[in-house]
């Protein structure tokens, strides 16, 4: 119910294999295991979708990862129009090939069309109509108002570009009908524009020819011109002979009028034998006569060029045409902004969208969580069980029985072994398949007899800097900075083992007395470790490692199966990453080589909870595994303090990874 999405989508997670339904919002598990096909579930989910699922990706061949992926991500199914089927396999598919992987589990999400989609289709339809709708009605509406304002603008540019021919007609229709008349002074002979400012046109000068040419009509203008005109026209006066002796007189420089400075030059005669004279000049000198003939011409070089340079073609494209194009373009940018918007309709899709994948991404991490859960009970159940025995035989409470000969240590042999090979030691270690996970995938089958009693735990115990008890509490200087020049005990005999009547006594006061001690754990550590392999499912990469591990001299006696944590230890180095130089820098300086429990977070975390009476169980969250060979492996570590109820002494933890 928690991972419930929304109310039109159901998830449920079934068994992989048989369809067992492991949870499902608003379902009551009775007695009876229900199927994730079973039609009271109201899923949509029959056995042949559910087989169709399973035959989707064929685990148990050769599979591509993407495909698988692929497959799972764009695959749908539903066998009517009411609900769509998603289906997803738990663990989820690794993005590399794993041979041992195969889904348990398998969620599937079953949308109902009808409450979801539909209403997706039906929001997004009403959204899309919407956006149509408001574009329609601004396109009219903008179509409306540019019609609206081209009508006045043409109007405008009609009248303006219209009215010096208006004039004209109206002044001509004037002349010819009332010129003579007692009307004719009410005649408008001059042309007076509304607009100032108005672009300058060919009909400028049409419109100042007209005005030019009826002035020749109205009386002042010609009574104008009869005053402005000195004309000088021929002389037909036949008295020059008597007046001659005047005329010639001009010449005189005593003559008072000096019209010209040159008498007159008598001619041949001509043929009636008058003689003929020559007039040296007007008799009417500086006249500045205008010439005001509406036959002047006007230079009209301005207008006579190409109809694209035209001024009256200029003004009726910027009147007319540009207001059309600009309302078209209004329109048409307008119309498609709009349209670019409409990719804003899929964010609803898209929140639907985003929701249900987190929700299952919300889903696929409640079901690791869960999974982490179990798997955290069963760490401390298993370490509560551990802790108990181990308590009893280092307290006393019950009688240790070593077992020296279930303990062997490969450490001091393995620390040579080239990088990247398996020593000798841990080749010759048994190592059944049926054990589970494999070293460099090396196993053997021991089909005439059983495997388990060559199980055998290892130790890991390092000489340098004990004291004879075995303590070991520092790190003198200079110290190990590689693999090869650590040093170890090979064997439970060689173990510090001091005489103090207190370590005669106790089970744990010397390294020897720790260990052998241990060594009667390896039933129960061994035990633990098959049953832990036994309840993983089949093809499971998740391989238990036990260990007791102990404050006095770090020494580590556990068993992990075919795993080569005890031949990795001797390449262990302390580090700014995992930070064992600021959390022991007496036992571990930066760059020193060699495991030790004690410089490790998870251990002094459990340790600082046991002392200070918090918990004696401690589980980290997960962390990459220390060990060189295995630094991609993801791990959880469970610890439990082991403490004398009596003496509150702290001795050391037992390990669970």
């Amino acid at each position: 119910d928690e991972v419930a999405l929304d109310e039109w989508a159901v998830p449920i997670v079934s068994r992989w294999d048989d369809g067992t339904v492991v949870t499902a919002p608003n379902v009551e598990f009775d007695a009876a295991p229900k199927r994730v096909y079973e039609h009271s579930l109201g899923t949509g989910v029959n056995r042949e979708t559910f087989d169709a699922i399973r035959s989707l990706v064929d685990f148990n061949g050769q599979w591509d990862p993407k495909e698988a992926q692929t497959a799972f991500e764009l695959t749908s199914f539903g066998n009517d129009d009411s609900s769509i089927i998603f289906a997803s396999p738990i663990p989820p598919i690794p993005a590399d090939y794993d041979p041992l992987y195969y889904p348990q589990f398998v969620t599937i999400l079953s949308v109902s069309k009808d409450d979801a989609l539909q209403q997706v289709v039906n929001d997004l339809g009403d959204t899309i109509d919407m956006q149509v709708h408001n574009l329609v009605v601004f396109s009219s509406a903008v179509g409306i108002i540019g019609i609206i304002v081209i009508f006045v603008v043409i109007f405008v540019a009609a009248s303006y570009l219209t009215e010096p021919l208006r004039w004209m007609n109206s002044v001509g229709s004037e002349i010819v009908h009332n010129f003579g008349s007692e009307k004719d002074a009410d005649i408008d002979f001059e042309y007076k524009s509304r607009c100032v400012y108005g672009p300058k046109t060919e009909l400028d000068a049409l419109t100042k020819q007209f005005d030019t040419l009826i002035k020749r009509f109205s009386r002042l203008g010609s009574a104008k011109r009869a005053d402005a005109a000195q004309i000088e026209i021929l002389n037909k006066f036949a008295l020059s002979e008597e007046f001659s002796d005047l005329y010639n007189s001009r010449g005189d420089d005593n003559f008072p009028f000096k019209y010209n400075r040159e008498g007159v030059k008598e001619l041949e005669e001509d043929m009636f034998g008058r003689k003929l004279r020559l007039n040296r000049g007007r008799n009417i000198r500086g006249s500045e006569t205008t010439n005001t003939s509406a036959s002047t011409p006007h230079s009209t070089k301005d207008f006579q060029t190409s109809i694209w340079r035209s001024p009256l073609f200029s003004s009726i494209a910027a009147f007319i045409i540009l207001p059309v194009i600009v309302f078209s373009l209004i329109i048409s940018v307008t119309v498609l902004w709009k349209i670019s918007t409409f990719s804003d309709l899929l964010e609803p899709v898209k929140e639907d969208f985003i929701s249900l994948h987190n929700n299952y991404l919300y889903s696929s991490t409640a079901l690791r969580a869960s999974l982490v859960s179990s798997t955290t009970g069963v760490v401390a159940r298993d370490l509560h069980v551990m802790t108990r025995y181990a308590t009893w035989l280092f307290f006393g409470a019950l009688e240790t029985i070593s077992v020296v000969d279930m303990v062997g240590t490969g450490t001091e042999e393995c620390k040579n072994k080239p990088v990247g090979e398996t020593c000798l030691w841990l080749k010759n270690q048994p190592c059944d398949c049926d054990w589970g996970w494999h070293f460099d995938e090396v196993c053997a089958k021991y089909e005439e007899r059983d495997s388990r009693p060559l199980q055998k735990l290892y130790m890991a115990s390092q000489k340098d800097d004990a004291w004879p008890d075995g303590t070991r509490n520092f790190t003198t200087s200079p110290f190990a900075t590689s693999p090869e020049e650590t040093n170890w005990w090979q064997q439970i005999s060689d173990l510090p083992d001091s005489s103090a009547d207190f370590v005669a006594e106790s089970n744990y006061g010397t390294s020897s007395k720790r260990a052998r001690t241990a060594s009667a754990m390896a039933g129960v550590l061994i035990s633990f470790y098959n049953i832990l392999l036994g309840t993983s499912p089949p093809g499971s990469t998740e391989v238990p490692h036990l260990a007791l591990m102990f404050e006095a001299d770090g020494m580590v006696i556990g068993f992990s199966g075919c795993t080569p944590f005890s031949a990795e230890i001797p390449f262990w180095v302390s580090s700014e990453a995992n930070g064992a130089a600021e959390l022991q820098p007496d036992l571990c300086p930066l760059g020193k080589h060699a495991y030790d429990p004690r410089c490790r977070k998870w251990y002094d975390d459990g340790k600082k909870k046991a002392i200070n009476g918090e918990s004696v169980l401690h589980i980290t969250s997960p962390y990459v595994f220390a060990s060189s060979s295995l630094n991609s492996t993801v791990a959880q570590t469970g610890t439990s303090a082991m403490i004398n109820k009596r003496t509150k002494e702290y001795i050391g933890q037992i390990l669970l990874d």
